[in-house]
């Protein structure tokens, strides 16, 4: 099992232990270079919010009930849902999305040909120009986590237990008893209450 500087979580025996380890390694060297504000806490209501998740068609289900609480949560907020290509027939019509873009992560398909990589870098200078107050890691992916600190968001929320705190702005506890993937993901959701 892999340990992080500041827990032991058997969650993360869902992971690439080698991808954790490779995480963990960039994290620390990049935490060096932490310039963010640690104190900050969320209370503003966000007019538009971006939820990220890049993996496969279960991954995207098990983002539903995180997209339905977000909902509930901001009734008036543009919640953006972003995902791999499959996503937007799933979700298309959700009354808890506003907008579902697509966009083939490479990552999430294991695809780094060329096509799929120039269409990441189009999203994410899509993404920047629509200024989003609010970006969620919907998959607890240190890739993701880069990947919102790419799109500009002004608040970035995620679990760092996997590496990618210094791309973070919204960091919660993550909680110790938590055994499914799916829990965890929801999770994250109590630090904005």
């Amino acid at each position: 099992m892999i340990k992080n500087s500041h827990q032991t979580l058997p969650f993360l025996l869902a992971y690439n232990q080698k991808k954790l380890r490779l995480g963990f390694a960039l994290d620390s060297f990049l935490n060096l270079f932490d310039w963010r504000n640690k104190n900050r806490s969320f209370n503003e209501v966000p007019a538009t919010i971006l939820v990220v998740q890049s993996h496969l068609i279960g991954d995207v289900m098990m983002a539903i009930p995180l997209l339905r609480a977000l909902r509930k949560r901001y009734p008036h907020s543009k919640i953006t849902f972003l995902a791999n290509d499959f996503a937007k027939g799933l979700l298309q019509g959700c009354d808890f999305i506003d907008v579902v873009l697509t966009v083939p992560f490479p990552w999430g398909i294991r695809s780094y040909h060329v096509k799929n990589l120039w269409k990441l870098v189009g999203m994410i200078l899509y993404l920047r120009r629509q200024k989003f107050d609010l970006a969620i890691d919907a998959q607890i992916d240190f890739r993701n986590i880069f990947f919102l600190f790419l799109t500009g968001a002004r608040r970035r929320l995620g679990y760092d237990i996997v590496g990618g705190r210094i791309f973070l702005t919204d960091i919660p506890e993550f909680p110790r008893d938590l055994v499914h993937l799916l829990e965890g993901r929801l999770s994250v959701l109590r630090y904005l209450g």
